[in-house]
């Protein structure tokens, strides 16, 4: 579908409408006009008449409800011109004058560019409606086959190879039944807007962050993960003693909805928030998988810290015939936190669905 957008001449897009029943041609309500004079050589020649322009929101398409939909994406970021009908205008729209999709249109980028403006895409995408949630990756499927015409690495469930461990870590927080047929471990798994930690480009640039753990392997056509990272474990059990001092820009990246984490002597290790609603119980302990090590701040020393995921071992009996190791542990993702340099553990190989 994605080469009917790409190749066709112009792209008739009926933004202003609700539903596929309304069409293009949409009743609007008049406006109010002024009649203006304007004279030639000292005497008045004729008139002419003036209006106020309507609001943003009903003129410009990013504020229509065509916009809402998550399978417009593709067609608005894959298309060379777009005419929007909107609600009280026409609107013009092409590659030339927009720089809707800079990677492509400027030939090869840096590694650190291409990540970025795949994550921006992915962002824009998720927080758009859909029928069916389960159709979280396939309205987003001719963007990546565009992405493979410029990219080396693989793309896996939302997210390219090159770009892991780091892309493993996102905020999100609905996880749903619909969902489980994706990983755990991609941002697809939940539904609505997700959120990164980390801007990839300034980031990195500010030597912010560091990848810690190295994916081994892609196995079970893409749905699972062999990981090797440090561990640790922690609970949401209130810490006995004083608490760390928080990195200045924690709640920034990471949200307000963020929790104590605890070991198992009580000391507080870090803060953490879960994915969904699971029922945990404050004293049980959770694995914690260490992705990158984390530099927050500016100014001052720089304390050292790291982001993991939060896991759910996965019962021996559900393991299905997909030809991995039975001895390697395997997990679900559940979380997202941030722990103490002190609280990271031994070096383990483990599996990630």
């Amino acid at each position: 579908m994605g080469e009917y957008y790409e190749n066709a001449h112009v792209v008739v897009a009926a933004s202003g409408a609700d539903n596929a029943t309304k069409g293009c041609f949409l009743p609007h309500p008049s406006l109010d006009e002024v009649t203006l004079p304007f004279d030639s050589g000292g005497s008045i020649a004729g008139s002419f008449k003036m209006t106020l322009r309507p609001p943003s929101h009903r003129v410009q398409p990013r504020f229509s409800p065509l916009a809402d939909r998550a399978w417009v994406c593709q067609e608005w970021w894959l298309s060379r011109r777009i005419v929007h009908f909107c609600k009280d205008s026409v609107m013009w729209s092409c590659t030339c004058s927009d720089n809707r999709f800079g990677l492509l249109q400027n030939g090869e980028a840096y590694d650190l560019v291409m990540y970025w403006d795949w994550m921006l895409l992915v962002l824009s995408c998720s927080g758009r409606k859909l029928s069916h949630a389960s159709d979280r990756l396939a309205a987003i499927q001719e963007l990546a086959n565009e992405f493979k015409k410029t990219r080396p690495d693989k793309y896996v469930m939302g997210l390219w190879s090159e770009d892991l461990p780091t892309a493993l870590l996102w905020n999100g927080f609905d996880r749903t039944e619909e969902l489980s047929k994706f990983p755990s471990w991609t941002w697809a798994s939940v539904a609505g807007m997700f959120d990164p930690p980390f801007n990839y480009l300034s980031d990195m640039m500010d030597k912010c962050f560091e990848p810690e753990a190295r994916i081994l392997d892609i196995r079970d056509k893409c749905m699972q993960l062999n990981i090797s990272g440090y561990m640790a474990t922690g609970s949401f059990q209130q810490p006995d003693n004083e608490t760390l001092e928080h990195p200045e820009d924690l709640v920034d990246r990471f949200g307000e909805c963020l929790e104590n984490l605890s070991d198992n002597d009580g000391k507080h290790i870090g803060w953490a928030v879960l994915d969904g609603q699971d029922d945990l119980a404050p004293d049980e302990q959770i694995p914690l998988l260490v992705i990158v090590k984390w530099l927050p701040g500016e100014d001052g020393p720089r304390i050292l810290f790291y982001c993991c995921l939060l896991l759910e071992e996965v019962d021996p009996a559900e393991r299905g015939a997909d030809g991995s190791n039975p001895t390697i542990p395997m997990f679900r993702r559940i979380g997202l936190g941030v722990i103490s340099k002190e609280a990271r553990k031994e070096l383990q190989e483990v599996d990630l669905i």
